[in-house]
């Protein structure tokens, strides 16, 4: 990483990867696009090649007089899938013109690229653990005549896609060991101990919970007395190379004590433990010819006649590929009967309150406007208004009655 660093200063050259989607993680058979920005402020900087290609390091640690030893098998994905071709692996972006100076173009240059890992089914997913690693990466490579290469990296996590809807998963399973106690010289036997282990299932998920029952069973003459009791998932990855070197590592992924309290069993008695168990976030099981990564539950028990150890694998599965949600990019039209918008006055309507700019319409049996006086009800007179004649003919006060059949009309009175 220095090395590229220093490269940049001196030629003035920058790459950078980017990926259209960064999911976490991608699936075996999922497309993986993206663009290669390369950024050159040298005008006469000369190229042969520009190429991205895929990668994958497997990394197997083994413990080994007290030192920690890192192997790096694999570095390329060819060898995972056992062929030469690299047309699938690697993608050549820019090449010098044929008869021509080789120089790169300089300012900002995008170079799009896509790979298609539906081939690298067969490959070990990306997984991380104190005794071994899968990385996946993409690797650019600008190609310089007689000088130092200058390299980009971008890593991803890909794993496969490993159902459990086998119907024999759902199956339970169950180990038991026993040791036999014997005397001096193992002349005599005076019984066994046992130690059954059960799970309720075969196949797993991370994340789900496994219902596991631990029981001890004393069946010698004397009484046992059981100091501890606890549970631990051992994840097994086992790597082999073409150049015969192979390794085994063993890494514990979780650790669970049973037992609280120590307890003695008499003869013929069984003790047992139910322990629930939650599934950590693991890579799922794997097997081909390079790679192999399993799991098992183990259960270890310490005795006054012993310690009994007893290993029981299981199956872990990946989880089910995230569906993409559709996203709507339209407006739904505003339906009949819907609220009105904020900015503007619901329309009046029979029987409706008023809008608060507007008088209400005068509708029968509807109320009065502020502005205006209630119409009189049951002959009662309005006020501010002069109420009309009644029906009986008596007129209202402050007008004059109207004219008989042949009576001259009054004259009208002067107003003050």
């Amino acid at each position: 990483m220095l090395l590229s660093n220093t490269l940049r200063l001196f030629t003035g050259l920058s790459m950078n990867i980017v990926l259209d989607d960064e999911r976490d993680p991608y699936y075996f058979g999922d497309k993986i696009s993206g663009k290669l920005v390369i950024n050159n402020k040298d005008q006469a900087l000369k190229c042969i090649f520009v190429k991205i290609r895929l990668c994958a390091n497997i990394i197997l640690r083994v413990d080994n007089m007290n030192a920690t030893l890192t192997d790096t098998v694999f570095n390329n994905v060819i060898p995972l899938i056992g062929e030469k071709d690299s047309s699938d692996t690697e993608t050549v972006l820019w090449e010098q013109p044929e008869g021509g100076i080789p120089f790169f173009p300089s300012g900002v240059t995008e170079f799009a690229f896509s790979f298609d890992t539906s081939r690298f089914s067969s490959c070990p997913p990306s997984h991380e653990s104190s005794k071994g690693a899968v990385r996946w990466y993409l690797e650019a490579v600008f190609h310089r005549p007689l000088n130092l290469d200058v390299y980009a990296k971008q890593s991803f996590k890909i794993i496969s896609e490993v159902p459990i809807d086998d119907p024999a998963l759902s199956h339970p399973i169950k180990k038991n060991l026993q040791l036999p106690i014997t005397g001096w010289f193992r002349v005599k036997q005076y019984g066994a101990i046992e130690a059954a282990l059960q799970i309720d299932r075969q196949g797993f998920l991370p994340g789900h919970t496994a219902h596991v029952t631990a029981t001890f069973i004393n069946q010698c003459d004397d009484p046992v007395t059981v100091s501890s009791m606890n549970i631990k998932i051992t994840q097994q990855t086992q790597c082999t190379e073409a150049r015969n070197r192979s390794g085994t590592a063993l890494a514990t992924i979780l650790n669970q004590e049973c037992l609280r309290q120590p307890f003695t069993a008499q003869k013929g008695a069984q003790r047992p433990l139910n322990v629930d168990i939650i599934i950590p976030s693991v890579v799922p099981c794997f097997q081909n010819p390079n790679v192999t990564v399993t799991y098992s539950m183990d259960l270890t028990a310490e005795t006054t006649k012993g310690k009994l150890e007893l290993s029981c694998p299981f199956f872990v599965g990946s989880p089910p590929r995230p569906t993409q949600p559709e996203t709507m990019t339209s407006t739904p039209p505003a339906s009949q009967g819907s609220a009105p918008a904020p900015s503007q006055n619901p329309p009046a309507s029979q029987g409706s309150a008023p809008a608060p700019s507007q008088n209400p319409p005068a509708s029968q049996g509807s109320a009065p406007a502020p502005t205006q006086n209630p119409p009189a009800q049951d002959g009662a007179p309005a006020p501010n208004q002069n109420p009309t004649a009644s029906q009986d003919g008596a007129p209202a006060p402050g007008q004059n009655p109207p004219a008989q059949d042949g009576a001259p009309e009054p004259a009208p009175q002067g107003t003050a």
